[in-house]
């Protein structure tokens, strides 16, 4: 078919350069009408013989019969140098004679005239370059420059175009890694994903049901410092044909000792919108059990040094609520009850807690001999100014991420209560009920310096305290630092005490339609009670750089590679790296 396309066009084409020179050339001279009986002959054109003939007057009988065209012998002499106008034609009589060949033949129309009766012709053509004429072809490589449609001339280069050079260079190393390792490459993937209908394949092979509403989907993560992990991720919707009915689940296994299960029922009382804001209610199960968790012991300058694990079994049930009321605002509301326990059966040829607290190394957690089992109840609250990055109406093509500059603000608070007795030490001499309550908030500026390029800077701030005289505090229950939380260059419970106290400037931007790259320095630290014995000194410093995935919060994936430093007191030496990629749950 392409092939008789292109045929086509060329006759077409060919046709067309054929009527416009043919228009551009004189019509051809029909031959001269006869003259009527007795009429004088018409002049003869100003043509030398090659050879000059005699002079002969016509007889008087040979008068030209009508119909024949006359001879050079029977021409009349040549007339003067200006020859006098033939005879014109009767009224009556129509003639075909040519126009004289000293009148100038009408050339054929330029390509910007157009064809007649065409409005756009009678229009005044704009802009500094008027088209006339076939453009020539362009090489291989090149492209046409952007017409001027407008007619305005360029802005004026400004200080702020300037200055946005100081932030292009400084992170330029980043953006080469971004475009040129990961953007770049994705797209490349994508289109070739895309045309070799790859994603239908992968779909159709991970999931299952009427509407491909049921899916199994593999897992995995690597956290330096605790065991790699593999396992599956399920998901369904609309349940049953239940509009809004959803179940989650994910298993992991990190070797012998190390289990992890999630599971969760779900209501989605409504989407996510253009206009709306999600809302969705949640019950929730975890059972937990792995032998590599690590512990440095209480407070700020808990030293390298005293690095060793422990074993912890979770068992949780969590009743939530969760929704936004406002722009990115949102609130999170729940109720659970935890039963934790500990022991020395470690991996990882490493020492143990008991032996830790043997050599003197840091005292016994709160709580670590016998575990314990609280409730809580709590809820935060975060108003948030920034307009929803990824809701909108119509077609995804045709969306525009609004700007990402806001304010957030988030008070939270959680109250715990034991729900038995747990004895402090090993000798089983003392027990108490655990009963506390967990404040704190998170403050936030952003500034969108173009397109979702986000530089945010955040203060948060956590506190524990117990409500009874010495009252104790698990420790697994205090503030941390590191992980998920700020100061990402710790492993997750590397710090923790009474309270917390960060500050973390991030600069953000996307990379993908569904990934956002991110880098970050912060300092803090935990203290004593209420920020018993802050002091500068002891703050501690986090860098790095990672990106993730923006698209499913349930089962997100994740790179980061990052580092922490000792105290300023200390030196502010490297004192922790830390590498993350895989996903988890996050639901």
């Amino acid at each position: 078919m392409q092939h008789r396309t292109r045929i086509a066009g060329g006759l077409i084409f060919a046709l067309m350069a054929w009527s416009q020179s043919a228009a551009a050339q004189p019509a051809p001279e029909p031959a001269p009408a006869p003259p009527e009986p007795g009429a004088p002959a018409p002049p003869r054109p100003e043509v030398a013989p090659e050879t000059p003939a005699p002079e002969q007057a016509p007889a008087p009988g040979d008068a030209a019969a009508p119909g024949d065209a006359p001879t050079p012998a029977d021409a009349p002499e040549p007339p003067a140098p200006e020859p006098p106008e033939p005879p014109a034609p009767a009224p009556s009589e129509p003639t075909s004679e040519a126009p004289e060949p000293s009148e100038p033949t009408p050339e054929a129309p330029t390509p910007k005239e157009g064809p007649a009766g065409n409005d756009a012709d009678d229009a005044e053509v704009s802009g500094p370059e008027i088209w006339e004429g076939e453009q020539p072809p362009l090489a291989e490589g090149h492209e046409r420059p952007v017409p001027n449609y407008d007619g305005r001339e360029p802005e004026p280069i400004d200080a702020g175009d300037v200055l946005i050079w100081i932030p292009r260079g400084i992170f330029y190393p980043l953006y080469a890694v971004s475009e040129y390792v990961l953007r770049r490459p994705l797209g490349a993937l994508t289109t070739a994903i895309d045309e070799n209908d790859v994603a239908d394949i992968v779909g159709d092979f991970f999931t299952f049901g009427p509407n491909d509403n049921y899916g199994i989907i593999p897992s995995g993560l690597i956290d330096f410092g605790f065991r790699p992990s593999i396992g599956l991720y399920f998901f369904g919707d609309d349940v049953g044909d239940v509009d809004g009915l959803g179940v989650r689940a994910h298993v992991a296994f990190g070797g012998l000792g190390f289990y992890r299960t999630t599971a969760s029922v779900r209501y989605q009382i409504e989407d996510a919108g253009f206009d709306t804001h999600p809302k969705m209610v949640q019950l929730k199960g975890v059972w937990e059990r792995r032998p590599d968790w690590l512990i440095w012991g209480q407070g700020p300058d808990a030293p390298n040094e005293a690095r060793s694990r422990y074993q912890a079994q979770f068992i949780e049930a969590i009743a939530h609520y969760e929704g936004g009321f406002w722009r990115s605002s949102y609130v999170n509301a729940f109720i659970a009850v935890r039963d934790a326990t500990f022991g020395n059966d470690v991996c990882c040829h490493s020492i143990a807690v008991q032996e830790a607290v043997d050599r003197n190394l840091y005292d016994t957690p709160p709580l670590f001999e016998d575990g314990y089992t609280v409730g809580r109840i709590g809820t935060e609250l975060y108003v948030d100014t920034r307009p929803q990055r990824n809701n909108y109406e119509g077609l995804a093509s045709d969306h525009v991420s609004p700007p990402g500059t806001g304010i957030k603000i988030g008070p939270r608070v959680e109250l715990g209560l034991g729900l038995r007795e747990s004895f402090l030490d090993a000798d089983q001499q003392a027990a108490q009920r655990p009963l506390y309550i967990k404040y704190g908030g998170t403050i936030g500026g952003y500034l969108d310096i173009y397109n979702q390029r986000v530089i945010g800077l955040q203060v948060v701030a956590d506190f524990v305290d117990g409500l009874e005289t010495g009252g104790v505090v698990p420790f697994r229950e205090l503030t941390t630092l590191g992980g998920n939380r700020p100061l990402r260059g710790f492993i997750a419970n590397r710090l923790y005490d009474r309270s917390a106290v960060a500050a973390q400037l991030e600069y953000t931007w996307p990379i993908w339609v569904w990934l956002d790259g991110s880098v970050h320095y912060a300092m803090g630290n935990v203290f004593g009670e209420r920020l018993d014995n802050f002091q500068f000194d002891k703050l501690r410093q986090s860098f790095g750089f990672g990106f993730k995935d923006t698209s499913a919060r349930d089962h997100a994936f994740e790179f980061l590679i990052a580092g922490g430093t000792d105290t300023f007191e200390r030196g502010a030496g490297l004192d922790s790296f830390r590498l993350v990629f895989g996903s988890s749950a996050g639901f």
